[in-house]
């Protein structure tokens, strides 16, 4: 059987949607030009990271029993971002599903962090045709060690220490008001709630959260391609 012209014209147009990507992923791979510092603030740092408007959370049969905890500490971030974040079905893995263009952050109990970290927060991000289109988190798994199932006052601080860089905090290791802020690199039990410092730098990356578009995944599925999966953030 052959293809009708109708047939072959898709295949070449989907073919170049794909030729498309393929620089793309050469622009992200090559070395990047240096990027502008991000911004900071009395008490906080940004990274150069937008993060998305909303996500869905999705908790691991391993961390279910967590799941009021993460959500709870999730509702903080959204009083001083206006972030927000709708509980999703369970993930079926610990691996977070990289593909769609519906922003995720899986929570997970595990060893996934390195060596030392009690929680860790892996981000990927979108495609997209611009820096300022590619420089948004998707797609986030939220990891927290086993031995934390048995310590919830730490446990608590990793919850929101670990929402805050899902958001696109980066670490501020200074005293601020003089204390040490949520999203310093070594948490304590004491940090229960967020911090003047961490609220100041939550408000202002509320102001950088965009919707996830991935205007180049939705060039390919237009063409019948399929998109590739999110990209791995440094």
């Amino acid at each position: 059987m052959r293809p009708s012209p109708r047939q072959v014209a898709r295949s070449a147009t989907a073919a170049a949607a794909v030729a498309v990507l393929a620089i793309l992923a050469a622009c992200s791979a090559a070395p990047r030009a240096p990027q502008p510092q991000p911004p900071s603030g009395p008490g906080y740092r940004l990274t150069e990271w937008a993060p998305s408007s909303s996500f869905v959370v999705r908790v691991h049969p391993s961390a279910g029993s967590l799941t009021d905890e993460v959500m709870a500490a999730a509702a903080e971030v959204t009083a001083r971002s206006g972030i927000t974040f709708v509980l999703g079905p369970p993930a079926p893995t610990p691996a977070p599903d990289l593909v769609g263009s519906t922003p995720e952050i899986t929570v997970v109990v595990g060893t996934y962090c390195s060596a030392g970290a009690i929680g860790c927060a892996e981000m990927w991000g979108q495609w997209g045709f611009t820096p300022e289109e590619r420089h948004v988190i998707r797609d986030v798994r939220l990891s927290v060690v086993p031995a934390m199932l048995d310590d919830a006052a730490t446990r608590r601080a990793v919850l929101l220490h670990e929402l805050g860089h899902a958001v696109g905090l980066d670490h501020h290791s200074e005293t601020f008001e003089g204390q040490h802020q949520v999203m310093n690199p070594y948490v304590e039990p004491t940090m229960s709630q967020y911090r003047s410092g961490d609220d100041a730098g939550l408000a202002a990356t509320g102001t950088r959260a965009r919707p996830a578009t991935d205007p180049a995944a939705a060039l390919l599925q237009l063409f019948g391609a399929t998109p590739p999966a999110a990209r791995r953030l440094p």
